[in-house]
């Protein structure tokens, strides 16, 4: 279990390869999942919980054969029973130096100075899949309009071209907290989803955790307050 873009569908893979290999391994996406592959070492099943119902699995994790693997990045979504059958493996959080690591080793033709790394992974809300996203925008703006030599250059030519500001908001981030700082300062995640138009599961995982990381926001029981 991991926030979408850590890298879960990638470690699953990984795994299935340097241990018995494509060929014996079924990969499922629910929620077609409706079939016990006996002639399978490893199964996949990603996204498990949008499996439904998800009891269907449960008698084929129960008789033990062919490995399970299954991933979500909505662990509270899952079904005690799902669970208590499962060996969790959750994912630690990425930290900058991480986030540093991944930029660089995605931008190395570049040779950019290591405050120039640090500016594009502050931009990058600490995930691997941003950071790779970004990276490869940022590759083609280099060669079109050449490589930033301090990090006011980069933040000037991203926020110019791709709308995100020097801090790692984007546009809809934004909307995010303008929305928040009209209603008071106060809203319920329902009344966001409604103003923004967007899903409440994409508010949870793309726009809310970064923002709750630069303390711009709390989740209290009275909903989302600006910080």
């Amino acid at each position: 279990s991991a926030p979408s873009g850590y890298g879960k569908t990638t470690l699953a893979l990984r795994m299935i390869k340097d241990t018995c290999g494509f060929s014996h391994a079924y990969l499922s996406n629910p929620p077609n999942f409706s079939i016990y592959y006996d002639d399978k070492d490893i199964v996949f099943v990603d996204e498990v919980h949008i499996l439904e119902p998800q009891e269907l699995i449960y008698p084929y994790l129960d008789i033990g054969w062919p490995t399970y693997i299954l991933a979500t990045n909505e662990l509270g979504l899952l079904k005690e029973p799902m669970i208590n059958r499962c060996i969790p493996l959750i994912f630690d959080d990425y930290g900058m130096d991480d986030i540093c690591n991944i930029a660089s080793s995605c931008l190395k033709i570049f040779n950019l100075d290591k405050s120039i790394i640090l500016s594009v992974a502050e931009k990058c809300k600490l995930n691997p899949r941003v950071t790779k996203v970004l990276c490869t925008r940022l590759s083609y703006l280099f060669m079109n309009y050449g490589i930033p030599r301090c990090s006011d250059d980069l933040n000037t030519l991203v926020e110019s071209i791709l709308n995100i500001s020097a801090n790692g908001l984007n546009p809809m981030d934004r909307n995010y907290l303008t929305l928040l700082s009209d209603s008071g300062g106060r809203a319920s995640l329902t009344s966001i989803s409604n103003g923004l138009h967007i899903g409440k599961n994409t508010i949870l995982s793309e726009i809310e955790p970064n923002l709750i990381h630069m303390k711009l926001i709390r989740i209290s029981s009275r909903g989302r307050e600006l910080l």
